[in-house]
């Protein structure tokens, strides 16, 4: 995280406010603001995981038979090999 914070006003529900507080009051040196920027990442991350998951499902219902074939023969060769190496 970066040491630069800008300072914004926003408006919030009164539950939603009591349940930041309430976050930061069980975290040791946490803040209003610190509790909400983490909130606010771990919302950005979950929706880029969710876009990620969305535009793999696109490519994979947009692949012709052909492809889909050629992606299935490559998944079964390598599951195949993957049960024959050793790690040990």
């Amino acid at each position: 995280m970066s040491a630069l914070r800008l300072k914004v006003s926003i408006t919030l529900a009164p539950d939603l406010l009591a349940e930041i507080d309430s976050e930061a009051s069980r975290t040791p040196g946490a803040t209003r603001s610190s509790v909400m920027e983490e909130w606010l990442r771990r919302g950005r991350r979950a929706r880029a995981a969710s876009l990620l998951r969305e535009g793999v499902v696109r490519y994979y219902e947009g692949l012709a038979a052909e492809e889909r074939a050629e992606d299935e023969a490559i998944a079964r060769a390598s599951t195949t090999r993957s049960r024959r190496v050793s790690y040990e």
